[in-house]
């Protein structure tokens, strides 16, 4: 009787302890799979840190082609796009594999640390497209600011060919208030060109010469908003004051040259009787 009842035991035992081995079997198997799949996150998110934290093809000396702006645009444009591919495919992962990943403190670890260098990668490609942003801005505003002086010339031309009339003062207004128009856009890329290049020093040589540029053409701007009719008797009578004036100037120029000429050749002459009395042995006596 004893025997039946080990055969009964053992026959009942045997399925039971392949079951649980079959279970151990596939609980290793699972962690395995999902430790890899979490390393395979963390190899990409590596990568596409180390991409986005090489420097920028940017020649800070000269002004960037559109194209140029362009290509560097796009590839920052697709490191954001495998930023969010990452990011999709893990947040999928974890709910499929929450259950798992919470009974394995090792594997609960890794599933952290690849969440804090996401966060890591996903800060970096933004810090890049924002300086990306400011330098292109500062390009874009650079090559707009010099490209006025032909809009400004045209502007001014009219302006002033419609002083000649008090009955082409409503033409006149007409022009000014293109030309505020125009203004506010060279003083809006004029500040974001100045804002990059508080932030970016090596933009300061060429952020000197957009600012000569942009206060010739602020000097331009007050002129054309300045202009008004002005009768004939007056614009001769201003033409005459200007020549008066440049006269003026001339002949005080003219007055110290001729000073300081004088004052050299009296000096000259003073060197040339010391020297000669210096060469003197016997001074004359009284």
């Amino acid at each position: 009787m004893r025997w039946k009842i080990g055969l009964l035991v053992m026959w009942l035992w045997w399925p039971l302890a392949l079951l649980a081995q079959t279970l151990v079997d596939e609980q290793y198997v699972n962690t395995y799979e999902l430790e890899t799949r979490v390393l395979l996150f963390q190899e990409e998110l590596n990568e596409l840190y180390l991409r986005s934290t090489q420097q920028l093809s940017i020649d800070y000396d000269e002004t960037m082609s559109e194209g140029l702006l362009q290509s560097v645009s796009n590839d920052i444009s697709s490191m954001e796009a495998t930023m969010q591919s990452i990011g999709t495919r893990l947040s999928t992962f974890m709910q499929a594999t929450q259950n798992y990943i919470a009974m394995d403190d090792s594997l609960l670890n890794r599933v952290a640390d690849v969440q804090t260098l996401q966060q890591t990668v996903n800060e970096s490609v933004a810090k890049l497209r924002q300086q990306f942003d400011q330098i292109a801005a500062f390009n874009r505003a650079e090559v707009f600011v010099f490209g006025q002086d032909s809009i400004y010339s045209s502007l001014y031309r009219r302006a002033m060919s419609l002083t000649i009339s008090a009955k082409l003062q409503a033409e006149l207004e007409k022009v000014k208030a293109a030309e505020q128009l125009q203004f506010a856009d060279v003083q809006k890329h004029y500040d974001e060109a100045k804002q990059t290049a508080e932030a970016f020093e090596q933009f300061r040589p060429r952020m000197e010469r957009l600012e000569s540029k942009y206060l010739e053409l602020k000097v331009v701007s007050g002129k054309i908003q300045e202009a008004a009719y002005m009768p004939l008797l007056q614009r001769i009578k201003d033409y005459l004051m200007n020549i008066a004036a440049v006269s003026i100037v001339l002949m005080f120029f003219n007055m110290v040259l001729t000073r300081i000429k004088s004052f050299l050749k009296l000096r000259s002459q003073a060197e040339k009787m010391k020297n000669t009395m210096g060469g003197q042995q016997n001074y004359p006596t009284i």
